[in-house]
């Protein structure tokens, strides 16, 4: 098989995007989420502190109501102090009916801020005194958040060990899906580009490596050659011998044909029994030796299980630049290359002249005139006798098609009955002929013509 030129799939551009994305959906959702839980923990936290804050006060008001009826303030200022054990109070203040400080209770690595208040990082909490429903004063307690921050950091790096853990989950599972998804891209790629028979690159992947090859030749040195191949009879092997046979005999004209190219030539499946050889050339005798060894790999027998098959071929063969300024001329030139190779006898390799374009647009346009001339039913049967040469009298006709063309005359039916049958219209044209001529018989018989 001929060497082809690596390119990057587009399913390769397609993993890489898909990876990124999930990566950063990942990455922001785990963000997000870390956010909405590390806020949601702090509210937790400080609802809690602020409970707890407030059920300590709760029970010091109960205590020290009776200090404050009686006006002992050493008791008061004792009861403050059994709050040294919750080691997150800053400072117990209590005041009395008037608003005067009564007794405070600060602790001692905190004096220095004592009286803040509200300020950041404490949470003040205030609790009425009183006793059967008479107001005696009001209690203040500071506490700490910095319970809260630990509680957060302690939570955060949990968090952030369990995003560990889901990142390198997504990381496992975006592997994965990148490997099927680039496995898949790469076999859509294949099958895009790729002839299911033989395993040549198809029409697609052909074409688009001469527009290559000659966007390399644009400006450069040598030619790039274009040899289309095309099986002689290879409908009747499919007729005959059945399609699996046909499939069978495709891949061993593919091999045969990957045998005489060298890399970085190509040899493509553009076609139903037609192959398209580009290969790099010095000169046009270059060429020729080419499509030469390409006949005569052809010309060895292909077993199949039914038996040998000669599978011969007509080559055509198109030059770029010398033949052809662009792809789509050389591609036409080498197409009509080979119809003179296929009408010349088949079996024969037949390299592009100028004449060829001339011929295959007369042809073109004979088709179309052809078309045209059954629509509108302008032929003309021309009816021969046929006589018995012992009694000398006449036995029938034989119809003969005669096509008066407007511009061009009579045109010879040795010109349009091949184009005919090449484009099908031949079927067509038959049952034309055949209704018009058993038409003219039964006016014939009405007229009285002699049987």
């Amino acid at each position: 098989m001929p060497h082809r030129r690596q390119a990057t799939t587009p399913g390769q551009q397609i993993t890489r995007t898909l990876g990124v994305g999930q990566l950063v959906a990942a990455v922001s959702a785990l963000v997000f989420a870390g956010a909405f839980l590390l806020a949601y923990e702090w509210v937790a936290l400080r609802g809690a502190l602020a409970d707890e804050t407030r059920m300590q006060a709760a029970i010091v008001a109960d205590n020290v109501s009776a200090s404050l009826m009686f006006g002992d303030r050493q008791a008061a200022t004792e009861m403050l102090a059994s709050l040294r054990q919750a080691g997150h109070l800053r400072t117990a203040v209590l005041y009395d009916r008037d608003g005067k400080l009564f007794a405070r209770y600060v602790v001692s690595a905190h004096a220095a801020g004592a009286g803040s208040g509200s300020a950041v990082g404490t949470l003040a909490v205030t609790q009425a005194v009183s006793y059967r429903g008479q107001g005696l004063g009001r209690l203040e307690l500071v506490t700490s958040t910095d319970r809260i921050v630990t509680g957060l950091l302690r939570y955060a790096g949990l968090l952030a060990l369990a995003s560990l853990g889901g990142l390198l989950v997504v990381a496992a599972v975006m592997y994965r899906t990148r490997a099927r998804v680039a496995a898949a891209e790469r076999e859509l790629h294949f099958q895009a580009n790729t002839d299911a028979v033989t395993g040549l690159p198809n029409r697609r992947a052909t074409y688009r490596w001469l527009e290559e090859a000659i966007a390399e030749h644009r400006d450069g040195d040598g030619q790039v050659a274009v040899l289309l191949v095309d099986l002689d009879n290879f409908k009747l092997v499919n007729d005959t011998a059945g399609h699996a046979a046909g499939d069978v005999l495709l891949q061993q004209v593919a091999a045969a044909l990957g045998g005489v190219v060298r890399p970085p030539d190509l040899v493509g499946r553009i076609g139903g029994d037609e192959f398209a050889v580009i290969a790099n050339v010095a000169d046009a005798a270059g060429a020729h030796a080419i499509g030469e060894r390409l006949l005569a790999a052809l010309r060895t027998p292909f077993a199949l299980a039914t038996g040998e098959v000669f599978a011969t071929a007509s080559v055509g063969l198109c030059l770029y630049p010398q033949d052809a300024p662009g792809m789509t001329e050389v591609l036409s030139s080498a197409d009509a290359a080979l119809y003179r190779a296929k009408g010349a006898g088949r079996n024969r390799l037949v390299a592009f002249v100028p004449e060829m374009t001339l011929a295959a647009q007369r042809r073109a346009q004979l088709e179309a005139d052809l078309r045209r001339a059954i629509e509108q039913e302008v032929l003309l049967p021309y009816y021969q006798p046929q006589f018995d040469c012992r009694t000398g009298a006449m036995v029938g006709v034989e119809a003969l098609l005669r096509w008066p063309h407007p511009e061009r005359g009579f045109v010879s039916p040795a010109e349009f009955i091949p184009v005919a049958e090449d484009t099908g219209l031949i079927v067509e044209l038959g049952r034309w002929v055949l209704r018009r001529a058993c038409a003219d018989v039964a006016a014939w018989d009405r007229q009285g013509a002699p049987r």
